[in-house]
């Protein structure tokens, strides 16, 4: 078996807005983040795994803001906006 790159455009990477991106790519330095609070990099390793089309979609993330929620009741909460990210 051999796999065979084939080019594929997402034009969420084009203009991508600096609060969407950073879900998914950590520059090197604070300031390439382009936010008002740059993350750190554990920070970033904590955040929740979103994908672009989460974004495409049009929804915001408002609750939890971590990638890992601990439950001890059984239940949780999970908030989405309609928005920007």
């Amino acid at each position: 078996y051999k796999k065979r790159f084939v080019k594929s455009f997402n034009g969420h990477y084009f203009l991508c807005p600096p609060r969407a991106m950073i879900y998914d790519h950590l520059p090197e330095h604070d300031h390439d983040q382009l936010l008002d609070k740059p993350v750190s990099f554990q920070e970033f390793l904590h955040m929740p795994n979103i994908k672009p089309g989460f974004w495409k979609a049009g929804l915001s993330l408002i609750l939890p803001k971590a990638g890992t929620i601990k439950v001890a009741t059984g239940e949780t909460v999970i908030k989405i906006g309609r928005g920007s990210g």
